[in-house]
């Protein structure tokens, strides 16, 4: 079960101290790379707070980068 934040707690849910941290960020849903279409598109966009966007969807996004890379290495092609 999650708690809700809208920026004021820290993941772990103690009140955050870092006034640069006090306030949602977007996410995108889906991957961007660069193109300002898939950026800019509201419907892609996730609120979340800083914590848990820096920590848990990078390292979630960065551990499948990875899987695609190792796949195209060993001649798997990409099944993104």
């Amino acid at each position: 079960m999650g708690i809700l934040n809208a920026g004021h707690l820290t993941k772990d849910g103690r009140p955050q101290t870092n006034p640069r941290r006090m306030f949602l960020v977007v996410h995108h849903s889906q991957r961007h790379y660069g193109n300002p279409e898939v950026f800019w598109d509201r419907s892609k966009w996730q609120a979340v707070c800083p914590d848990h966007h820096d920590g848990d969807i990078q390292a979630e996004q960065s551990a499948e980068a990875k899987r695609l890379i190792e796949r195209m290495q060993m001649g798997g092609g990409s099944k993104v």
